[in-house]
């Protein structure tokens, strides 16, 4: 895992200081290379082969290629016995090497042949062209500017923004944020004239002239299959094949676990394929409804694992918020971020470089309860009235609620809530919405046509699994953490997106047949959990504290917030007062002043 930068001219020292931006992602080895036409830069955490034999750039024997790369390649042994057999010659035991001559081999089409997570440059001398390629679900950032003939690129924005210019706020993104939270569903990020590469693409960057382009490498639409049901064995050996193949190290590996199905089924599977000493990584909060201990007890106890338990304060928070902007570099929608932060920081202090981790598991395996929308609504379409009244029944008894008809209706009158919605967002400015709000067709909450599989599929490729990937790459390498996840494998995510959605929803029951499949490996308890939590913390409570509310009406109170042309200052404050006494608004809260902060620090440089 590291950092990679570069740039379409000479400079030793730019280059460099791109690198010392980025540092925390690859703290164990620094280098650059440039000649008149190009700079390249990386940072290296060494995971595999850890010599000086992985130092990069590195180059081909013949000084033709050069490559920066950020990632791991699972698969990469297969590769290089096939490499090897083609008369290849290799100089080190790195993956980095294997996909430095898989290019030489078979091209830009090399992508194709890995699994893996991946953001990487090869400088293609004799082409005179620059080769970039991120990974099919985007698990590794790679960010870009091209303006008049310049072209940056960097593993983080903050590398791009050490260049001189005019840094501005992408409004775009901004209205997206605070209408429906999302952030990573375009190409665009919150800052004007910088993208993101999308997952599943190539970009070729021509040296001679300058020019751009990109091309899609891999599309999930076209590579699933129709509705097909799956046996509970074959679900669990594509999921054993997904762990196994991130357990290749040359450093401990430990996980995260939260309890949860998904961080409990990784950590039973480490066990069951022969590892040893499992070190793991948990939240915990003690007396409060959000705690979790007592199921990661269960699978501490199973495996015999050594447990790390982190928690902080409410107030805690509030002294981190400025690296925790920092690090994400662009808005979240709430501090539940914070948490995956934390347990990363506790992973470092406690020397680990490699952490497993569940995250993807709730798309694929429909885990959020919104997907019983869309198989109700399936159910209805396909006239099995007397299964979906039976379905719901149960999903009454089981949960207290019947809420998946009210998505129905959503869905059933969405072009006019589309056309209406402005009363869901009172805080928002007149002005503003006005301006943006073509945008709100551009870019649904949830798709209103397909069925369950389609909204998985939605849910891996829009939201909210692209802004969950983000915050997860930042996190971990903020503290100079790899964080690999067995649930992002796309052999196993176009399984189980594939898989009959009456296999995946059952009787009220979410990821049936995951838990069929893994009811051997993992305690019953466990399994049988119907509550969600994951990273969750109790940030509502913060607004309340003595500090929080001092913190919060100076923010509110301030010339800049009250000037802000994104919403309506009145109806902030109103929003805030309600809190105050006692209606939860705190996410709405939250999701203002995250985006506030940002600008500050970020656009105002304050």
């Amino acid at each position: 895992m590291c950092g990679i930068n570069g740039f379409n001219w000479g400079n030793h020292d730019l280059i460099q200081v791109m690198n010392d931006e980025i540092k925390h992602r690859g703290p164990d080895d620094n280098g650059f290379y440039c000649n008149d036409k190009l700079s390249l830069g990386s940072v290296r955490l060494s995971i595999i082969d850890l010599s000086d034999k992985g130092h990069m750039p590195m180059f081909s024997r013949d000084n033709k290629f050069a490559i920066v790369y950020n990632g791991e390649i699972y698969n990469y042994l297969d590769i290089k016995y096939e490499l090897l057999e083609k008369g290849y010659k290799f100089n080190s035991n790195t993956d980095t090497e294997v996909l430095l001559y898989s290019y030489i081999e078979w091209g830009s089409k090399c992508v194709e042949k890995f699994n893996g997570m991946w953001a990487f440059a090869i400088y293609d001398i004799e082409k005179d062209i620059i080769f970039l390629s991120r990974d099919r679900f985007g698990v590794k950032p790679l960010y870009y500017y091209y303006d008049n003939g310049e072209f940056i690129f960097s593993s983080e924005i903050k590398g791009i923004l050490k260049h001189e210019m005019d840094i501005k706020a992408n409004e775009n993104l901004i209205f997206d944020f605070l209408y429906s939270g999302h952030t990573d569903h375009t190409e665009e990020t919150f800052f004007k004239n910088i993208k993101k590469l999308k997952p599943g693409k190539n970009l070729f960057f021509n040296l001679n002239d300058n020019s751009i382009s990109t091309i899609e490498y891999y599309n999930l639409k076209k590579a699933l299959k129709t509705k097909k049901i799956q046996k509970s064995k074959e679900i669990r050996d594509s999921f054993f094949n997904s762990v196994k193949r991130r357990l290749i190290s040359d450093v401990p590996i430990g996980g995260c676990l939260s309890g949860g199905i998904d961080s409990s089924s990784i950590i039973c599977a480490m066990k069951d394929l022969g590892m040893k000493n499992i070190e793991v990584f948990s939240l915990v909060f003690p007396g409060e409804k959000i705690d979790e201990s007592k199921f990661q007890e269960v699978i501490v106890d199973y495996g015999g694992l050594k447990w790390n338990k982190t928690s902080f304060e409410l107030e805690d928070i509030l002294d981190d918020i400025d690296d925790l902007l920092y690090t994400q570099e662009e808005p979240f929608i709430s501090l539940s971020i914070y948490g995956q932060y934390k347990i990363m920081k506790s992973a470092a202090q406690n020397n680990l470089k490699v952490l497993v981790d569940g995250q993807g598991a709730d798309e694929v395996l429909l885990g959020y309860h919104f997907f019983f929308t869309y198989y109700f609504l399936d159910l209805l379409h396909e006239y099995k009235f007397l299964t979906l009244l039976n379905e719901a029944i149960i999903y009454k008894k089981a949960h207290g609620n019947l809420n998946p008809f009210i998505g129905i209706f959503k869905i059933i009158f969405s072009k006019f809530i589309l056309k209406h919605r402005k009363f869901k967002h009172p805080f928002l400015s007149d002005q503003f919405h006005s301006k943006y709000k073509n945008r709100i067709e551009l870019n649904p909450d949830v798709p209103t046509q397909g069925d369950v599989n389609d909204r998985s599929y939605f849910a891996e490729t829009y939201y909210p699994l692209p802004q969950l990937l983000r915050f997860e790459d930042k996190n971990s390498m903020r503290w100079s953490i790899e964080s690999r996840l067995p649930f992002c494998d796309y052999e196993f995510v176009e399984m189980m997106i594939s898989t009959h959605p009456s296999q995946k929803l059952h009787k009220g029951i979410t990821k049936k047949i995951f838990r069929d499949a893994l009811k051997d490996n993992v305690p019953q308890v466990i399994m049988e959990r119907k509550d969600k939590i994951g990273f969750e913390i109790p940030d509502d409570k913060l607004l309340r504290s003595d500090r929080g509310k001092i913190f919060v009406s100076e923010l509110f109170e301030s010339k800049r917030f009250k000037e802000r042309t994104f919403w309506d200052y009145e109806k902030v404050k109103e929003r805030w007062n309600e809190h105050l006494s006692g209606i939860n608004n705190g996410r709405l809260l939250w999701k203002i002043i995250i985006l506030e902060l940002w600008y500050r620090k970020w656009i105002e440089g304050s």
